[in-house]
């Protein structure tokens, strides 16, 4: 893992101020730049960060953190 720039916490601080960061990894493009995937924890939401050697934002997307439930059932026990 190469070390993050400074730019990448000042993006994360001020875009996610009650997030947490989750994961960080570093890799090399086809062209052999390099890039930083981030993982950002926020409001039942997972923010994925995709952040070039300057650190400025190429990608972000977004998940939740849990999935929905698509049982359509009522509760154990409840009849209908």
């Amino acid at each position: 893992m190469q070390k993050l720039p400074h730019a990448v916490f000042a993006y994360i601080r001020h875009h996610f101020p009650e997030g947490h960061l989750s994961n960080a990894e570093s890799f090399k493009d086809k062209h052999g730049h390099l890039h930083f995937n981030i993982e950002v924890n926020e409001n039942e939401v997972i923010h994925f960060l995709e952040f070039n050697e300057q650190g400025n934002l190429m990608k972000h997307s977004t998940a939740p953190v849990f999935k929905e439930d698509y049982y359509e059932g009522g509760f154990y026990g409840e009849r209908e």
